[in-house]
């Protein structure tokens, strides 16, 4: 059978791999073209139901066989596509209950919350350098 490895996609950044598989010929051949359900699937399927049973990013990582920045990419994209992924210091989980998930819910808030302010901080700072442009280009 071929053998799948991570193989840098260019050299841009360790954490920048793709998935190949070599087929036993030594060539490497692209697996990005596997559709994102699959991923999905495979992600999902490998969820543990309950914050007692999360499954940590590493082991995560290994078992979908992605690096820590794509396999958080995946989960985003989960997410965004509406499945409820908890993740905490336990590490990654369904929710198992009401309980779980308003305790998911609340840690989601926070973290929106908080990227929300950094947001307004950085757009006040912009704010305030396009201003200064603004009086900058009026002096000759």
């Amino acid at each position: 059978m071929g053998e799948f490895k991570n193989s840098a996609a260019g050299a841009a950044t360790p954490d920048s791999a793709k998935n190949v598989c070599t087929m036993g010929t030594g060539h490497e051949y692209s697996l990005t073209h596997i559709p994102r359900k699959t991923q999905l699937e495979k992600l999902l399927s490998l969820l543990p139901e309950g914050r007692k049973n999360a499954i940590s990013m590493q082991a995560l990582s290994d078992r979908m066989d992605l690096n820590p920045r794509a396999l958080r990419a995946a989960i985003m994209q989960a997410r965004d596509a509406g499945e409820i992924i908890a993740g905490d210091t336990a590490g990654y989980y369904i929710p198992a209950d009401k309980e779980e998930l308003r305790k998911y819910c609340a840690l989601a808030k926070k973290r929106s919350l908080s990227g929300l302010k950094a947001l307004k901080a950085a757009r006040k700072k912009l704010a305030e350098i396009e201003g200064q442009q603004a009086i900058g280009d009026g002096e000759a």
